[in-house]
């Protein structure tokens, strides 16, 4: 999908992914080490919903958590258990870094949402939503937040001219009518190349390997993922086309 502005050029290359299907849940893991920032402030208040199936309903629940809201607390935020298909694959906006460091793509329903724990992505929450098996809507939310967003800034965060900085990985973007009050592009969506997917309980052993005192954000966002309820791992269904 897209980036920061800054590295546009790096961005061109970018990838996002589909739908996911789903196997087995696995217990959370034990609380966070007293090294990491705490994410125990990063709840949905009433009414705002923890397990957001819209890009409108991410952003809501963005703008309500404690500000500065950080790429954890949004993830330690959402509902569990946690559905999430990791990849390898480095042909991204958000390259993954090997098995240690995963592409993480969680699902609700038709969104998708994604992050990375280190690279260039490390700052950005990506979103697709699905409106067909190989087609979906783009936006991005660059953290920390600061202050309230308004309700086009997903979309706009990834413009480029006539279109978004997605369209050259992909192709057939056309203007997504449906929504109404921003400049929204919808184009063709895979899921990650064959042979790049990264176990889940491979990566699960991060927590305990990583050092916050060396990586503290890489630990923070791998806390959040696993430190705050069950994860499942997920498949992407047999007619989302892949990536190459």
């Amino acid at each position: 999908m897209v980036g920061k502005k800054s590295v546009s050029s790096f961005l061109i290359v970018a990838l996002t992914g589909g739908l996911i299907g789903c196997t087995s849940p696995f217990a959370p893991l034990p609380e966070a080490t007293s090294e990491l920032n705490s994410t125990d402030s990063c709840k949905a208040p009433s009414g705002i919903s923890n397990s957001p199936k819209t890009i409108e309903e991410a952003l809501s629940l963005v703008n309500s958590l404690p500000k500065p809201v950080t790429v954890p607390c949004f993830l330690a935020s959402l509902a569990r258990p946690l559905k999430m298909s990791l990849t390898n694959n480095i042909l991204s906006a958000q390259p993954a870094n090997g098995d240690r460091s995963p592409r993480v793509f969680i699902i609700n329903d038709n969104l998708l949402i994604s992050v990375v724990p280190e690279g260039v992505g490390q700052d950005l929450v990506e979103f697709s939503l699905v409106t067909a098996p190989d087609r979906s809507i783009k936006a991005e939310i660059e953290f920390p937040v600061l202050d309230i967003l308004p309700a086009d800034a997903p979309y706009k965060q990834v413009l480029l001219g006539a279109g978004t900085i997605c369209r050259s990985c992909h192709g057939g973007e056309t203007r997504a009518t449906q929504v109404t009050f921003a400049e929204a592009y919808e184009s063709k969506a895979f899921q990650p190349p064959m042979g790049s997917k990264v176990d889940i309980e491979a990566f699960r052993a991060e927590v305990a390997l990583c050092d916050p005192k060396v990586e503290k954000k890489r630990c923070e966002i791998i806390d959040a993922l696993f430190n705050n309820g069950a994860v499942q791992s997920e498949d992407f269904p047999a007619d989302m086309p892949y990536f190459f």
